[in-house]
This record gives C-alpha cells, structure tokens and sequence, in this order.
C-alpha cells in the first residue's frame, strides 16, 4: 500500500533577498512566530500548543512518513537548512518540570525533552502491516541556556531517501486510513458469533469472573474467561507475559476486541516497559506497568533483543492498541466479588435508584496543579457540559496551592461529602501507591492531609469511612503511583494498600473504574490528558470509557512515559454516565402471546435490545418495536431458566430471569398434568462417555425424547415412537444424529408427549 498527500509549500519570500530551497521536506514563515515567551508560550499559526515543561509551551504538529520494508524511524535524520536565534530567555530554567510524587521517591526520572530539537521522533505506528513513522514538527525550538530559535527551512531523511513534502502524511489522513481498514476487518463479524471479550484470570478469582462473564454474556457481549494456566503452555514467548500476547493475538485475529486482566502481579504476568532508550538495567521504579502491551497486537516491544520492553525507537513498540485492555489489579476472591457486585448495581442501580449524583463532579486540586492559571481543575473542568454540578470549592486547596496554612478541609472532614456521591471524581494531586494529598504545606511539604487506604487519622482521611450506598464514581489521577498496584507486595513490599486496588473492591463505594498512573505523572503536562479523557467521554459517551484513554493517548503520544504507565483499571466494557440515565422495567409474559415488554416511568421504550441468554450463552437478541414489545424466540425449552435483559443508551441495565413452563403453552383440556408421568434426571451426570434417561408413561401415547444443546438446538431424536404405558429406559452414546461425538457441555433432553412435557439438563464432560 502506498498513500502520498500532496502538501504544497510556497517560496518563502525573506527581507534581503529570495530563497528557494529545493528538496526541502518542510518550510515555514517566520511572520506567523507569535513570541510570548514571558507567559511561558511561544505560537506558530495553525499548529497546535505543546506542554514541553511546566514553565514552557511551544507550538508543535503531527506529520507521518510511511517506512519501506528495509526502513527504520530511528533512521530518520534532519537537516536544518536555515535556524535563527530569535530571542533569549536567561530567566527560571524553561524546561524544569517535576513529578506529582508525595515524596522524593522521583527525584530525577528521566524525561525525554522534547522542544529542543525541531524533530521529535513517535514511535512507529502499523495500519493494516504497513508502517508509518510519527513525527512531531517544531518551528520555534529552545535550548537548555534560553536562546529561541526559529526554524525555517527543514530536510528529512531515511538512509539515501529523501522525504519530499507530497509523502508527509496528516493526522486526517491517518485517521482516514485506520477508519478504512477498522470498516474491512470487521466486516462479516456478528456480535453473536464471535468471541467478543475475554477475561483472563488464575485459579483465585475464578468463580466470580465467571459471574461477570455470564452478566456480559446476559446484557449482549459474547465473554468467556481463560485461565492463565492453560493459556501459557500453547503458545511460545521469552517470558509469560509475551506468551500471554501471543494469545491474545489469536483472539484478535478471531475477532476479539476487549481484554480484561483480571489478578495483580501475583495473580498474571505484567509487561514493565521502559519509555526511554538504554544500554544498562533499569531501577523497577523506572519501569512502566504497560498494559497497552497486550492492547497492541502487531509492534515488536523487544526489537533489539536486550529484555527492556518497549524502548523508544530501538523497539518498534506500536502505541495504538488494537484491543481495548482494562485491569482488576486483585488477588482475593472478596476482591472481585465486590467489583462484579458494584458493577451490575452501577450499570442496572445506581445509587439505589437515586441516580441525580451521576450528573456531578468532584475536584481534587492541591499544590502547583492548583496555581496554574485558573487552576487545572479549571482547564479540565471545560470538558464538561453545562448540566453537570461541578465542585471546585471543596477539594480545591486554598487559598493558593503553596500556602503555608491552607484552609480548605481536610480529607477527614471530606469524607461524608464525597459519600453523598459524585459520578466523576478527579485526583489532580500529589500522590503515593496508597494516598493522594488533599492540602500540604506550601508545596507537597508537612504537615499534609491524605486520603488513604488504611484507617482514618488526625487530619488524614479513608476510603474505608465511605459509605455503601452504591453511589459509585469513574476516577481519574494524575498523581503518581496511584495505579502502582505492584508496590504492596512483590519486590516493593511496602505497607499499604494499592489505592486502585482498594477503591475498586470496596463494597458499594469507591471506584467503578478508574485512570490512574502505575508511576509518575508531571505537573507540566498530564492535565492535558486527563482533558482529552473527558471531552472524549463527553463527545462519545456511547462507548465504553477505556476508549477516552487511548484516544488522550494517541493525542499526546509524545509524552510517552506517561502513554505507557497510564493504565485503565475496570471492567474494559464498562460505558460511564455522562448524564443521568432513564431506569428501564422489563418483564416477560408467557402466556398467549409469549413477549418482552420494555417500559421507562409507565412508557414503553422503542428500540432497546433485548437479549435472552442461558448460562452465559446468548440464546436470542433483537429491538423492541413502538410499544416496547419483543417477541420470545420460539425455540426456548421447558423447566430452564433464562436471563432476559435490555440495554439502551440513555437508560439503565434491566434484567430479569423467567422459565417458559407447560402450563403456559397447553391446550385448555389439559390444564392439569396426570401426576403419574414422570421424566427422571439422568444417570450418571455428568457422564462420559454414555447416560441412561428413564421416564414413566401412563396411557398409550406418541413419545418424543430429543436431546438439545444449550443454544436450543436438536442434536439428535433418540425415540419417536407410539408407547404404551410402562416404565421405560432409553441410553445417549454422546453421538449426534450424524454419529458423530459432540463436544462436552451442557445439554438438555426434553420428553414430549400428546399431553406432557417435560426437560432436565444433563452435563457431558469429556
């Protein structure tokens, strides 16, 4: 595939004389440089502002270079044709930036500058196998010593090649090409068919996933749950976690498109990746939790063979993800049995029915986060819509971030407050593995008050104090080591509770999910994700709320550690409110008519999908027509109980059990069943490979005995036939009608007659 955009450059026309600069990649006019280098800002016209530092934006764009088959981005080079010194800046350092770490545990991360040097060089990105080098352009770059210059005139190059202006690609253009190649694969796919999503788990937490999977499977997505164990021996890898991507490789290929990683360290293996370029080991504290590892299906994270994963151009690491991956970072059962509770009262009743708090948002705001201009709270708060109830009052230190006695309250006496329910919460703070501060003195110094995992004290506040009323919230930090799940335990071993773990499993409180950083996030520039996080959720509130953080990431690529140590922890599938739902009602007749109704406040609700499912397997599904009616499927079999559910947006989660039952379907002749027929549960059971079925007939009459899969599907007739009354006894070899053997599961053989029916279910295990 080969895509050229034809870009078209003027010949600049400059005081003394006519350039023409032939060859050249790219060109700019130093007329549209808007220098407000005193308000930290340097403008170019039509080119997007870039955090390069807490103190400096300068004004930046994305272009792509489509790479040939021998060709590396690290192999790009520039030439800078003409560069001139515009302006000195000799005041505070322009590029100092710090993390938002409670403590001094990041003194000197290493952060890669970008700004000072008018190429910045992405990661590589793979659509559809071919590869395209991300570029960010700088016309106006800094030094380390605050001398500003302007770039005019810039050549690129790969190898012998050079880049003309017709092959540099755009944002529009890629996204064109991505929607195109999106539209293909999934053509064909039928939600019904295909494994949609996946849980991945270990022995511990099972039988809860299990719990969540068969709820999926009852509001419409095809899950399944995968034990770790069995994966890992099928595929090949240089550790676990490459083994585990294998897989989740096939998946995507099948069709798959969401993950859940459902254990901590403890539980699965985890990618730690590194976001820079090195030659010796790295501190474990320097390495990223990456779960966009296993999101992204097509990049090579080791490329250079040294195990440092993901290393900036001397891996070929693609960050756009083909998956959409989220975490539960547990290791109890308690733990996940809480969340798989907490979900379906969010999705089906939040709030116990009061759900006015979904539509309000909650601010955390302390220290530098809370001396920008206006604040960040401030910045981010325009992501939200008019109707949402924003508190910026409560939260936010005051009355500056770097006063020394603040008087704002304290996480102790915030903790009613936030139990009165907030459907967002935001942590824009310093932070730690198992707090965030709500104010310190001056900035980030003692004394402090925390909200903490552990019980409350002194001014320090506790998640445990909140109080179960499933008034639950979506969270989001940009504070450090709040996503740091691996520090409790592990080679970290320190005290504490992982704060996203804790949030997470609280019963009926806390966090439904929650955005948060597995290191270190930076004053200077995380705000803007979490923006791009919110008006991404606002615009698309459709879909579910992990796709808001890769799309802030694909925006702010260039912040890479923060790309590969940000991590969404929920459920994968999980849509957030972003305005207070209508409660849906669904129940289900069976007789006469045998129907779904679906109603809101008394009214029926037109084209809410209705899906009726069986033990995890999705049996029907289709739209209610005006009256808020769907019909039942004709093949559902007597005596086994099924889930119906409806989902639409702008409503809440509905589902109700129901079992289709003789006495709704007889004849009026026969409203009372003759006690002395009798259909016996099969023996043995479960079986393999042969059971016995017996059953008792009182009168002469026609028998059927058919044996059905759990789709509601004939396997096979084992008699048709006229009987007289006896006691009967009939065996099942596991063969279906083309004797062949059937797979294991479960299975039902039902027993019809002129005047009785009757169905049990029997398992076959293999």
């Amino acid at each position: 595939m080969r895509l050229f955009l034809i870009l078209t450059f003027s010949i600049l026309l400059i005081a003394g004389g006519t350039y023409a600069y032939e060859n050249t990649t790219i060109a700019f006019n130093k007329g549209n440089v808007e220098n407000s280098i005193n308000s930290g800002e340097i403008r170019y016209s039509n080119y997007k502002p870039t955090a390069v530092s807490a103190n400096l934006k300068l004004s930046s764009e994305n272009y792509y270079i489509e790479l040939l088959q021998d060709e590396k981005s690290n192999e790009i080079k520039l030439d800078i044709l003409k560069s001139e010194l515009i302006d000195q800046h000799k005041g505070v350092d322009l590029f100092e930036d710090f993390v938002t770490t409670s403590d001094d545990s990041y003194s000197t991360p290493e952060k890669i500058i970008i700004g000072q040097y008018p190429l910045f060089i992405g990661d590589e990105i793979i659509i559809n196998g071919t590869r395209f080098a991300r570029l960010r352009i700088f016309p106006v770059t800094v030094d380390t010593t605050g001398n500003i210059f302007f770039n005019e005139a810039l050549v690129l190059k790969i190898k012998n090649r050079t880049i003309l202006p017709s092959e540099l690609l755009t944002d529009d253009d890629i996204n064109i090409l991505k929607s195109q190649f999106i539209k293909n694969e999934n053509q064909g796919f039928s939600n019904s068919e295909i494994l949609e999503y996946v849980i991945i788990t270990s022995s511990p937490l099972v039988e809860y996933c299990e719990t969540l999977a068969e709820y999926k499977c009852a509001t419409g997505i095809k899950t399944e749950v995968k034990i770790v164990e069995d994966i890992l021996p099928l595929y090949s890898g240089r550790d676990d976690a490459e083994k585990l991507r294998e897989y989740l490789k096939v998946f995507y290929a099948d069709g798959g498109k969401y993950v859940l990683m459902a254990g901590d360290e403890t539980i699965l293996p985890i990618r730690y990746a590194y976001h820079s370029s090195t030659t010796t080991d790295i501190d474990l504290d320097q390495l990223q939790i990456a779960d966009l590892y296993f999101a992204d299906t097509d990049g090579d994270w080791n490329a250079d063979g040294d195990n440092v994963w993901g290393e900036r151009t001397v891996d070929l690491a693609d960050l756009t993800p083909e998956l959409y991956v989220g975490r539960l970072p547990f290791n109890t059962a308690i733990q996940m049995n809480n969340y798989v509770n907490k979900l379906i009262a969010y999705e089906t009743n939040p709030g116990n029915g009061n759900t006015d708090y979904l539509e309000r948002t909650f601010f955390f705001c302390s220290d530098q986060m809370r001396d920008y201009p206006d604040g960040q709270h401030g910045y981010i708060a325009q992501a939200f819509p008019e109707y949402f109830e924003v508190d910026s009052t409560e939260g936010v230190e005051t009355p500056t971030g770097v006063d020394p006695n603040p008087t704002n309250p304290s996480a102790y006496n915030l903790t009613d407050h936030i139990s009165e329910g907030f459907g967002i919460v935001h942590i824009i703070a310093h932070g730690r593995f198992d707090a965030f501060g709500v104010w310190t003195t001056g900035y980030n110094n003692w004394p402090k008050s925390y909200f903490i995992t552990g019980p409350a004290s002194g001014t320090h506040g506790s998640f445990l104090n909140l109080n179960n009323n499933n008034r639950i919230s979506m969270y989001y930090s940009l504070a450090c080591d709040n996503g740091a799940f691996d520090y409790d335990l592990g080679e970290y071993g320190q005290s504490g509770h992982s704060l996203v773990s804790e949030l997470l499993s609280l019963p009926g409180a806390g966090a439904v999910g929650f955005v948060a950083n597995s290191r270190w996030g930076w004053i200077g520039s995380s705000y803007y994700l979490q923006e791009r996080y919110f008006s991404y959720l606002f615009a698309n509130p459709e879909q579910p709320a992990v796709e808001a953080m890769y799309a802030s990431k694909e925006m702010y690529y260039y912040y890479r550690d923060i790309v590969l140590g940000q991590n969404f922890y929920g459920d994968p599938t999980l849509i957030i409110y972003t305005s207070v739902p209508q409660i849906q009602e669904i129940t289900v007749t069976l007789e006469l008519e045998k129907t779904v109704t679906v109603i809101s406040d008394g009214q029926p609700i037109e084209s809410s999908l209705v899906v009726i499912s069986l033990d995890g397997v999705i049996i029907n599904d289709g739209y209610t027509d005006q009256n808020g009616e769907l019909a039942l499927p004709d093949n559902l079999l007597y005596g086994i109980e099924y889930t119906a559910s409806c989902m639409k947006d702008g409503y809440t989660t509905a589902l109700t059990k129901f079992t289709p039952s003789l006495a709704t379907d007889i004849d009026e002749d026969y409203d009372i069943l003759p006690s002395s027929f009798a259909l016996y549960q099969n023996y043995p059971n479960p079986f393999n490979p042969t059971t016995s079925i017996e059953f008792d007939i009182p009168i002469s009459t026609a028998v059927e005995i058919n044996i059905y899969n759990s789709l509601g599907q004939n396997v096979i007739t084992l008699t048709d036939d006229q009987l007289s009354a006896g006691n009967y006894s009939i065996e099942w070899n596991g063969m279906n009608k083309n004797h062949h053997p059937v797979s294991s599961g479960i299975y039902f053989y039902k027993l019809t007659s002129e005047i009785y029916t009757d169905t049990k279910r029997m398992i076959l295990l293999r």
